[in-house]
């Protein structure tokens, strides 16, 4: 499967980077940042070019936030190319998860198994002193 990271700025480029620090380099999984200079056509195009490539191979890409370019870009496509999910709030926990499991999933497991165990990624320290 072939995953990629998209985001506004540079969280994308610095999530994998964290990502590649803790588990090491990863095959298949790319970064796309949506920067101030880009047009939304730029954008698109970027990740055309992703899905393109892919041949019909299964392509997840990760969004920072529902509603901004970059997952409004990515669903857009997705529904034109059936081979392409769209999952947005990427955190590092998640993308941990997912990267140890794309590589024998489908699109429809990767979805599954987030829906099932990682929604929970985020939460607060609870002291048991207060």
């Amino acid at each position: 499967m072939k995953t990629i990271i998209a985001s506004h700025g540079d969280l994308a480029k610095g999530i994998m980077n964290s990502l590649e620090m803790i588990i090491g380099k990863q095959k298949d999984m790319y970064f796309e940042s949506f920067q101030t200079q880009d047009s939304i056509e730029t954008f698109t195009e970027k990740i055309q070019k992703h899905i393109d490539e892919a041949d019909g191979k299964d392509i997840l890409i990760l969004c920072d936030i529902m509603g901004g370019t970059p997952y409004n870009v990515s669903a857009l496509l997705s529904m034109k190319n059936k081979n392409v999910c769209v999952l947005y709030g990427i955190n590092l926990p998640m993308l941990i998860e997912i990267s140890m499991q794309k590589d024998t999933c489908t699109n429809a497991q990767i979805k599954e198994y987030v829906n099932s165990n990682l929604l929970n990624t985020a939460g607060f320290f609870e002291d048991p002193n207060k």
